[in-house]
């Protein structure tokens, strides 16, 4: 899961939506009330081509509930997630975070933590052409800078 998640290796998601099925699919949208809790017509395709939508600020409240646990799922379920989710540390800061990508829909969402604080993000970009995609999290990052709330070395 690890490696699906971390490469969001596509057809891995479509074999275990095809196994969850379309029912259990709406109740745990529903339950998480993540963004507007629709699958469609194909529950191996609803996140890529189908009906659900979710906007940046109900991804930051998404985010929220990961964060403080506050989600009907086990603790166990929040460890193993964290533990995938983990894409950066250094000494100041850690970051959670996951890529997405759509046609032209690019995502970066996820959430950065220091000893002092935490803050979320969701940037998303319409992505025009595959080399856009870089510019996803590069943004991100550069604005996590000029905030002042991480230090990212200069290659």
């Amino acid at each position: 899961m690890a490696t699906a998640f971390a490469r969001s290796c596509v057809w891995c998601y479509q074999h275990f939506a095809a196994k969850i099925g379309n029912r259990k699919y709406l109740h745990y949208l529903d339950e998480f009330d993540y963004g507007n809790k629709k699958t469609g017509k194909d529950v191996t395709s609803f996140w890529l081509e189908g009906d659900l939508r979710i906007s940046p600020r109900q991804q930051i409240d998404f985010l929220r509930k990961v964060y403080f646990e506050d989600l009907p799922i086990q603790s166990r379920n929040f460890k193993i997630l964290k533990e995938i989710m983990l894409t950066e540390e250094t000494p100041d800061y850690k970051i959670w975070a996951k890529t997405g990508w759509q046609g032209e829909h690019g995502w970066y969402v996820g959430y950065v933590e220091s000893p002092d604080d935490v803050w979320f993000f969701a940037n998303y970009i319409k992505v025009r052409e595959k080399s856009d995609l870089v510019f996803r999290k590069q943004l991100t990052l550069e604005a996590l800078k000029l905030k002042g709330i991480i230090n990212v070395a200069k290659p």
